[in-house]
């Protein structure tokens, strides 16, 4: 709402309220006024009445006592009735029916001669006429308050519009030029009142404004050239880095491969301290081309030059693929390593090496920073999300620190870098990952104790393709079928042959095992219980049963080994713990974690008894 209606409508209903508030004390005032001459003049008449009237009652000459109220009743326009009796007995009444109604005076008196009661009269006074009077009033008061009401408010709004709003309105296109940038111009008022202070403080305000202004602009232009600088000055190191990590990764790789095959010192050549020295060499030559790799990411990172690779993942399976690549460095350096992930977790979309990435981040930390006890891989399935967390028994995390972690180049303090080693990039990568990834990072830690690092990422089932998993499982199959065919036939033609058969649902993880098997054996390989009963019944002639336990009904199992009687050998999870029954029944139990090689020696081992 404008000031100038604001300022009216106050007014207004000041002025109405004083006006009204007038008007009733005026009116009620003129009420009782006429009311009091009424009252007096109806006592006069009573009075007249009374004493001409004394002398008929006495004589009880009724008959000129009647014409004599008839001669009254029509001399006074306002008597409304006369009315004379005698100990409640009705001698006469005299009606003037035109102003005969219920608004009127009552005036009663005793009539008496020399004290001698004679009769009474009563007298009606009709309030009609003045009550014309009383409405002509409030008519005349009523047009003399509308009259004062208008005057006032033409007077009102004349003050306003040229004594007040004129002023506003200067104040307001010069606060309009300002917020144009217009900031020299000059407001002049001279009222020698607060509108005179008011323009003055604008004009002070505008001079400032202006002064600042062009030191803005000054400085916007030193900041132009600085951005511009700046940017050259990052895309010159960006194109160094994109160089050089060509021309170091090269020679880099090449020097850890080489050392790499060295340290196995297959012909024996080279003594046990020139071997030490080559795996040092090796291992720094790893290192540094970490710390090359996460400086890359971060130049990315910063040039929002990151591409993700979104596909359809099999989530069981690659933490299995992460299980296996960080258990023998755990259990390599004497700790205990637990894998716990939901089997129900199926496929789920998202960029498989970069999940792939933190976690490895976050298990070679905990390597870093463990020297006994656990590490812990382990998922769960929250509904819509996927919490993947990696939990040790380290060295632990002050908490004024666990915010700081995750920016670039901070460890918990220059002893934790001097001691483990490390540039600080790592967390902070991981964290912008997982943001570029839809999820959160978090950490929970106490000294001493430990650490838990976790990322919650979206499954996008939505977006989830599961013929493509079944089509690389068919495509795997497939690959066994052709190896089987075509190479493998050439090893056994001469070969005195185990008939094996082996129960799994990871082709490709057993592809290897498979084929070592095949140069010495038959096997013959099954995906289900079902299938492998109905092997066994139409075929019980199997030198040698393996089973990978893993998702299998064992109550089904304990059943189909304890009918037959073929050798049975049980490969089973490190977090899986065996039924009694089945272990007993079996001729080995394998741990699954073991090497390839291992697994093989230890299954020739029972069939070569």
């Amino acid at each position: 709402m404008k000031l100038l209606p604001k300022i009216t409508i106050i007014f207004l209903l000041t002025l109405m309220v004083f006006l009204s508030t007038f008007s009733y004390l005026a009116i009620k005032n003129e009420k009782a006024s006429i009311l009091s001459i009424l009252k007096k003049e109806g006592t006069l008449i009573l009075h007249t009445i009374s004493s001409v009237s004394s002398n008929y009652l006495d004589e009880q000459n009724f008959s000129e006592l009647n014409i004599f109220l008839i001669t009254v009743i029509e001399n006074y326009d306002n008597l409304a009735y006369l009315e004379v009796s005698k100990d409640n007995e009705l001698i006469s009444r005299i009606n003037k029916d035109a102003i005969l109604n219920d608004n009127l005076l009552i005036f009663k008196e005793k009539v008496t001669v020399l004290k001698k009661y004679v009769g009474d009269i009563e007298i009606g006074l009709s309030q009609k006429e003045y009550d014309k009077i009383i409405d002509k009033n409030i008519k005349e008061y009523i047009i003399l308050v509308l009259s004062l009401f208008v005057f006032l408010f033409i007077v009102l709004i004349y003050i306003v519009k040229h004594f007040f709003l004129s002023y506003i309105n200067k104040l307001k296109t010069h606060m309009e030029l300002i917020g144009s940038g217009e900031y020299h111009e000059s407001l002049k008022i001279s009222t020698s009142d607060e509108f005179e202070e008011l323009s003055n403080s604008i004009n002070d305000m505008s001079k400032h404004i202006n002064e600042s202004y062009i030191n803005l602009q000054q400085l916007t232009m030193i900041q132009d050239k600085q951005k511009k600088d700046l940017e050259e000055a990052n895309k010159s190191k960006d194109d160094f880095l994109a160089n050089m990590s060509h021309e170091l990764k090269t020679p880099l790789n090449s020097i850890n491969i080489i050392s790499s095959v060295m340290t196995k010192n297959k012909d024996n050549k080279l003594e046990e301290e020139h071997v030490k020295n080559l795996k040092i060499i090796n291992s720094c030559g790893n290192d540094l081309l970490c710390l090359i790799n996460d400086v890359l990411d971060v130049s990315k990172l910063e040039a929002k030059e990151v591409s993700l690779n979104y596909e359809t993942i099999d989530f069981y399976k690659m933490m299995y693929e992460i299980k296996d690549m960080i258990e023998p460095q755990v259990l390599q350096k004497n700790l205990i390593f637990e894998f716990d992930c939901n089997l129900d977790i199926d496929f789920i979309y998202s960029d498989k090496n970069r999940i792939k990435q933190v976690l490895k981040n976050f298990l070679s930390n905990s390597l870093k920073f463990v020297e006994e006890g656990k590490i812990k891989l382990a998922a769960k399935d929250e509904d819509e999300n996927i919490r993947i967390y990696v939990e040790d028994n380290g060295i632990g995390i002050p908490e004024d620190r666990l915010e700081k972690i995750f920016e670039r180049f901070k460890q918990v303090d220059g002893s934790t870098t001097r001691k483990y080693g490390g540039t600080g990039l790592g967390l902070a990568i991981c964290k912008e990952i997982i943001e570029l990834l839809n999820g959160t990072i978090e950490v929970t830690s106490k000294i001493n104790e430990g650490s838990t690092f976790s990322i919650v990422i979206p499954k996008n089932l939505e977006k989830v393709d599961k013929t493509a998993e079944v089509k690389e499982v068919e495509e795997s199959f497939e690959t066994l079928i052709e190896i089987e065919n075509e190479e493998i036939d050439e090893y056994l033609e001469n070969t005195n042959k185990k008939n094996i058969l082996f129960l799994h649902d990871e082709p490709i993880n057993y592809l290897n095992i498979i084929v070592e098997l095949k140069i010495e054996n038959n096997v013959t390989q099954v995906s289900s219980l079902l299938d492998l009963t109905t092997k066994i019944d139409t075929n019980n002639s199997f030198d040698l049963i393996i089973i990978d336990i893993n998702k299998l009904d064992l109550e089904k199992l304990k059943e189909i080994m304890k009918n037959s009687n073929n050798r049975f050998i049980i490969i089973y999870n490190t977090d899986t713990k065996i039924d009694n029954e089945i272990e007993n029944s079996a001729s080995l139990c394998i741990d699954k974690t073991l090497s390839k090689e291992d697994i093989i020696k230890a299954i020739k081992g029972v069939y070569d008894e």
